[in-house]
């Protein structure tokens, strides 16, 4: 078994040849037929993320198209045995008489109904996938992380130097990662978080980690705890919270931080938080009796008893199937809808097939393998394809077609070298889908990221220092930035651009923000170009997210002049601006400033309406066929509600690239209902729920599921909202230390 093992699954690379890159394109079309499309029972139970990482090394044995052939209907007769595959010169056709009963007295149809598709219950309720008529595996409603916490008075911290440390210890064979996290507040508000999610816990012996930082003067509320993300097993044991009075470090009062109390409390979770499992200890703990454990389970054997309602009201009927080209000389047939008892799907496949399929994947596939293996980069790229393939709404709108995404992808993937290599090459699969919302990280990635002390913007199409976090840098706000790490800007941009999703706005802003980012202790060196020539500047990375985003702080909200009224949507909630109403009403002007994300305060809009409205604007797909073809739409939007009091100023909303999904939710009801003045520059172009998933391997990807237009049904994708002042940044401005957009806004304001 172990020489098995070895050949079988191997971390390598490989330079495909021109067959092999056959073998696989048919594969992964025929994988994502038959997975998504095909209702027989035996596929609906197949473990498909192992199938997937099985069934790429397998069919790379085939020499020639015959062998191919005989592969294929290896891999999917046992479960899904109608499926015709054939060479295309021989023109099969497909048989009714294979997929109905003698007698069909008692069967009802079955097919696949997808509503964009249901990959995970992150997103309960948005996405679904089900077969009609069939019941459905139970699987755990899981939200992907599991968090335990607790709550205390903020007295002992407040305005005072802070040590959190703990010790973890995690399994994360299965791509999961352990955190701890720490927030501390003021009055609803938070003023400090940091959660490790730049450095996770992946480490299976137990080790220290710890979080530093400054309580806010008026905090009053600190929350810490753990996290498992993802799947794998947590320990935590011996939390300490310490501050720094008079040079020395103080441990203060943590009840119950080494889990030695009869019960949890004062942690809190959620004990029937579905897909995870909380629980004292007392095999291993790093000290003590006892120790926190978090762990992930999954058991998908359970089966609801009643049958799935059809999501809409069409859906494939037996006899119905697809014809469609596998590689060049390969076609399929596939019957997208079988007959089905409430036993069995008609016909039933070859169960001692099925019997020796499984236990070939699960005895040749180790349980918690990386992207350092060929077979899990290969897998990967089949499950991940399939899924923009057939359920992307914006293939339109992307830079290549999906015949070439898969050609590339999937020769980048087999030469990559190792997981960190094979995630660029995920990343330069989803740069060109034009897809804001798309972004793939790895799960139980070691590297400590951390940022330089500076904050850049684009000024006069050039790209410049923006703010300067460290007053002992010799760089002074617009700075012209002419070189980076040896190379030109406009070319280093250009790199950074490879691997990032979305419209040229949002590149920039995520450039911008990337730009400052990398390994901690490493440097960022500039060309700076001043009044008086070119100077080389070298920048270390020591600064951490928190400090380095309140660096890029807006203007305090409030009055900014006599009758105008600033309100910072990205930092105030709706509580607060709640408790300015009064003085909103009082207001000549009200400048609200969306270059950001809103802080859960869209109520706001109602308060400029002056009736109900109830636009259209979200459509999630309706799919019961493949290669994203006849689809229909299930239309939605938000119902909102005048709300008073109604404010009556003059109302002008401050925008940027910045502003993504929410924020352009938001902003669409400003703009298409004519409810203020935007200035600024156009929005991201990015909107609707995402619909997130983990690949094998620890590779978590995050996409947009559904379609969004305008209140009007006109484009939004790529183009985003489009002011009515358009307003960039200059390098004077800069210097200056001028917010001009804002500065607009108040001239405007006069008038």
């Amino acid at each position: 078994m172990a020489a098995l093992l070895f050949l079988f699954y191997q971390p390598a690379s490989a330079q495909l040849s021109p067959q092999q890159q056959k073998d696989l394109t048919a594969f992964t079309r025929l994988y994502g037929y038959i997975r998504y499309f095909h209702p027989s029972d035996e596929a609906a139970e197949l473990d498909w993320d192992n199938f997937a990482i099985y069934g790429a090394k397998k069919v790379m044995e085939a020499r020639d198209d015959r062998q191919l052939i005989t592969i294929l209907q290896g891999l999917f007769h046992p479960f899904a045995p109608t499926v015709v595959i054939y060479p295309a010169a021989e023109k099969d056709s497909f048989s009714i008489a294979a997929i109905t009963p003698p007698d069909t007295d008692g069967y009802m149809p079955i097919a696949w109904q997808h509503l964009g598709v249901g990959l995970s219950s992150q997103t309960p309720g948005i996405y679904k996938s089900i077969r009609v008529h069939r019941p459905q595996p139970e699987k755990p409603v899981s939200q992907g992380f599991a968090p335990i916490a607790q709550t205390f008075p903020a007295n002992q911290i407040k305005g005072k130097e802070f040590r959190l440390s703990g010790w973890m210890k995690v399994d994360s064979t299965s791509g999961g990662a352990g955190y701890f996290m720490m927030r501390i507040q003021k009055k609803g508000k938070v003023v400090y978080f940091y959660n490790m999610s730049d450095r996770p816990a992946t480490s299976n012996t137990w080790k220290e980690y710890i979080i530093t930082g400054t309580a806010n003067k008026e905090a009053d509320t600190v929350t810490i705890g753990a996290m498992l993300g993802g799947k794998g097993s947590l320990w935590i044991d011996h939390l300490q919270l310490a501050v720094k009075d008079g040079g020395e470090w103080k441990n203060i009062s943590l009840d119950n931080g080494s889990f030695e109390g009869k019960e949890p409390k004062p942690w809190q979770y959620n004990p029937s938080l579905a897909g995870y499992r909380f629980a004292t200890v007392t095999t291993d703990t790093y000290e003590g009796s006892k120790a926190m454990s978090i762990i992930s389970v999954n058991d998908p054997s359970r089966r609801n008893k009643a049958a799935a309602k059809p999501l809409y009201d069409h859906y494939p009927k037996p006899g119905e199937y697809i014809q469609r080209p596998l590689t060049a000389g390969i076609d399929c047939i596939v019957p997208i809808a079988l007959y089905g008892t409430k036993e069995q799907t008609f016909p039933q496949g070859d169960s001692a097939a099925l019997r020796r399929l499984d236990k070939a994947i699960h005895t040749t596939v180790p349980a918690g393998s990386n992207g350092d293996n060929l077979s899990v980069r290969l897998g990967d790229v089949v499950i991940l394809w399939n899924i923009f393939r057939h359920f992307f709404p914006y293939w339109e709108d992307a830079s290549v077609t999906p015949d070439e995404l898969l050609d590339r992808t999937l020769a980048k993937a087999a030469a990559d070298k190792n997981r960190y290599d094979f995630l660029t090459t995920l990343q330069l699969m989803t740069g060109p889908m034009n897809d804001g919302h798309m972004n793939i990280y790895m799960q139980g990635d070691s590297i400590h990221r951390a940022y330089a002390p500076l904050i850049f913007a684009q000024a006069e199409s050039q790209l410049v220092i923006d703010k300067v976090l460290d007053s002992t840098l010799n760089i002074s706000r617009g700075d012209v930035v002419e070189t980076v790490n040896g190379l030109p800007a406009a070319q280093y941009m250009a790199y950074l651009d490879r691997t990032s999703s979305g419209s040229p706005q949002l590149k920039l802003f995520r450039d911008i923000v990337s730009l400052t980012l990398g390994p901690r202790d490493s440097s960022l060196t500039l060309g700076l170009r001043r009044e008086d020539g070119l100077h080389t500047v070298r920048i270390p990375r020591t600064m951490e997210w928190q400090p380095w985003y309140q660096g890029r702080t807006k203007h305090p909200s409030g009055w900014i002049r006599p009758g105008v009224f600033y309100i910072d949507l990205d930092r105030d909630p709706m509580d607060s601006i709640r408790a300015w109403m009064s003085q909103l009403e009082q207001a000549r002007s009200i400048i609200c400033d969306l270059r950001g994300y809103p802080n859960s305060n869209h109520e706001l809009i109602g308060h400029f309406l002056s009736e109900t409205e109830d636009t259209k604007w979200m459509y999630v797909p309706q799919i019961t066929y493949p290669d994203y073809q006849q689809v229909t739409y299930s239309e939605g939007g938000w119902n909102m509600h005048p709300v008073n009091p109604r404010l009556y100023g003059k109302v002008f909303f401050l925008i940027d690239g910045s502003a993504i999904s929410y924020a352009e939710s938001y902003m669409g009801f400003i703009k298409d209902l004519h409810l203020a003045t935007i200035i600024g520059q156009p929005t991201a172009g990015t909107n609707g729920n995402i619909n997130p998933f983990f690949l094998p391997g620890g590779y978590h990807v995050n996409w947009t599921g559904m379609l969004v237009k305008d209140h009007q049904g006109d484009k939004h994708h790529l183009k985003g909202i489009v002011p009515d002042v358009p307003v960039g940044r200059t390098i004077k401005g800069i210097r200056e230390g001028r917010d001009e957009m804002l500065d607009k806004a108040l001239e405007l304001a006069k008038k």
